[in-house]
């Protein structure tokens, strides 16, 4: 039963240096890409995908594709009609790269087909590759990078073989529910995020005591020389856990970022989902320092 290190080495760690090497600066974020049209942008990205059945990387690689843009630089877009349709554009040219580069080889569509139907006659393919070359030279053609969701499912690999199904799926509703705060998702490292959430996973659903041994090896095996980040991963924790009570009362939250919680809730209300947004509760308090 080796760990993580034995198995994948430094090819492990190189995952979380290239994460962090393109890791936006949250506060960036949120200064960059305006707050209700990122959780717009997030909601319908959700609905969409989930009809189209993608997996929830291209939902990870899209968002961070536009976070890192809008972070980049501020986007000085106009305002009205002009403003909007270069937003729709951008966002769209995101989708496309994200396809581009995490597209299952079973989708039998191509790319082209899968853009034209997101985009419902409102954006033209050309545009879009317009849009996606723009996206690239301000990213120096850098995309493909490691999001949290690649950290939660390195990370979870072997922590998860002996839980159930339902703690993969809270540990993956926890992390979608950290995607409407920038300053949450992108304030820690990636691994730091997806550890704190399979943390409470592991906790809400009773986990073997084994399985939060091999979270914490795995960890130290993807930040290689480094001390593991107690404090950080508790405090990320709590940060989670409130986020995750935000959720849970939409009827105090307005706009788009009532919208997307709603569609995330919904999206883990599914069977396929083991109805985490409804069948498990995160125990109250901070998790006990001493799983560490």
């Amino acid at each position: 039963d080796a760990s993580l290190a034995d198995v994948a080495g430094s090819a492990v760690a190189s995952l979380l240096s290239s994460s962090e090497r393109y890791r936006p600066c949250g506060a960036a974020v949120r200064d960059g890409f305006d707050e209700e049209h990122r959780a717009a942008s997030l909601a319908w990205m959700i609905g969409a995908f989930e009809g189209l059945q993608f997996t929830d990387g291209v939902l990870f690689d899209a968002s961070l594709l536009l976070d890192r843009y809008y972070a980049s630089a501020p986007c000085r877009d106009a305002a009205g009609p002009a403003g909007g349709a270069a937003m729709r554009r951008r966002l769209l040219a995101a989708v496309c790269l994200a396809l581009k580069v995490g597209l299952p080889e079973d989708t039998h569509l191509p790319v082209r087909q899968l853009v034209a139907h997101l985009a419902s006659g409102q954006v033209s393919f050309d545009d879009v590759l317009a849009g996606e070359l723009d996206v690239l030279e301000r990213l120096r053609f850098c995309v493909g990078t490691p999001t949290a969701w690649d950290l939660l499912r390195t990370l979870g690999a072997r922590a998860l073989l002996e839980c159930g199904r339902d703690c993969e799926c809270l540990a993956d509703f926890l992390l979608h529910l950290t995607l409407e705060d920038a300053c949450l998702h992108y304030g820690y490292t990636h691994a730091v995020v997806a550890a704190s959430c399979l943390l409470l996973s592991l906790n809400a659903t009773s986990a073997p005591f084994g399985a939060y041994t091999v979270l914490f090896e795995d960890l130290g095996a993807v930040l290689a020389d480094e001390a593991l980040p107690v404090a950080q991963v508790l405090s990320c924790c709590s940060e989670v856990r409130s986020a995750w009570e935000r959720s849970r009362c939409l009827e105090h939250q307005a706009g788009a970022t009532a919208g997307y919680a709603e569609r995330v809730r919904a999206k883990f209300t599914q069977a396929t989902r083991g109805r985490v947004a409804l069948a498990v509760e995160l125990p109250e308090g901070p998790v006990a320092p001493e799983v560490f």
